[in-house]
């Protein structure tokens, strides 16, 4: 089973399903509200979920209802929790939806805790395995002699990407956890 770490963003979804949008300042009555857990992140974790990976998902949602529903859905879904952290200085992130009858749509979003998440918080949960490790690194060697033999460049800087997005993770799960270890960079960047 393939495992996957999400480290991503975990909402509540207001949408209104309209006939049409309305225009800059005008009220488009008529529509139909649904409320779903969503959020970008929180979609991916389910997504790879679903397709059978063992799945843990690293973010920041209010420590108020919603953030713990979201944290009772994913772990009713199979999906680790434990770096689903819980914030007590936001509310868990919200995203209100309009759509209109041929799919188009307007997205505001409130990204609330979401954007409380730091280094700090990731670090822990972040780490992987030893053995895990090095078992994506042997899949990383044996992938890059393969595309050499075969002479494709361009997925050899995609593994090459990947290795180094991987050496980054593990770099920032085995920094040291002290308050200045990020300087004035205190949050992850949205995303």
């Amino acid at each position: 089973m393939p495992r996957v770490c999400v480290i991503g963003s975990a909402n509540v979804d207001y949408t209104v399903a309209l006939p049409r949008l309305p225009s800059r300042g005008e009220t488009v009555s008529g529509g139909t509200l649904l409320v779903n857990l969503g959020g970008k992140g929180a979609n991916q974790a389910v997504a790879a979920r679903r397709l059978g990976g063992e799945v843990r998902m690293i973010g920041c949602v209010g420590d108020d209802t919603d953030g713990r529903r979201i944290r009772e859905s994913l772990a009713a879904a199979g999906i680790g929790v434990d770096g689903l952290s819980l914030s007590r200085e936001a509310a868990t992130g919200t995203a209100l939806i309009m759509v209109d009858a041929q799919g188009h749509n307007q997205i505001a979003v409130a990204p609330g805790a979401n954007h409380r998440l730091t280094v700090e918080m990731v670090a822990p949960h972040a780490e992987q395995p030893d053995g895990e490790r090095e078992e994506r690194r042997a899949e990383q060697r044996q992938r890059r002699d393969h595309a050499d033999l075969e002479g494709r460049q361009s997925e050899r800087e995609e593994i090459d990407r990947q290795k180094n997005r991987d050496e980054a993770v593990a770099e920032v799960a085995n920094r040291p956890r002290k308050a200045d270890v990020c300087g004035s960079a205190r949050h992850l960047p949205p995303g």
